[in-house]
């Protein structure tokens, strides 16, 4: 079980989708493998407008959430390595 305050802070992943209710492995540090189209060496960051996915492109609108989330090692894979997330003014 993890507690409100962990996820609170970081953005955890899964490599496979899962049903509502389903049971399924919750990464919050490794390499994510099911992702496409990165920049190798590129930040990444938590989208603010489409949940789920990364971007290149950090956030800049008031009240967004900007949470630094990895870097690209190649266009496949992000070295995933969440850090505490900060909401724009």
């Amino acid at each position: 079980d993890v507690g409100a305050n962990v996820l609170s802070r970081v953005a955890p992943f899964t490599i496979a989708g899962a049903a509502n209710g389903a049971t399924c492995t919750v990464f919050f540090e490794s390499t994510n493998t099911a992702v496409s189209g990165k920049t190798p060496g590129a930040t990444q960051y938590l989208s603010a407008t489409t949940p789920g996915l990364s971007t290149e492109t950090a956030p800049s609108t008031a009240g967004q959430i900007v949470q630094r989330i990895g870097v690209a090692t190649s266009a496949t894979t992000i070295n995933f390595e969440p850090q505490v997330p900060i909401t724009l003014a």
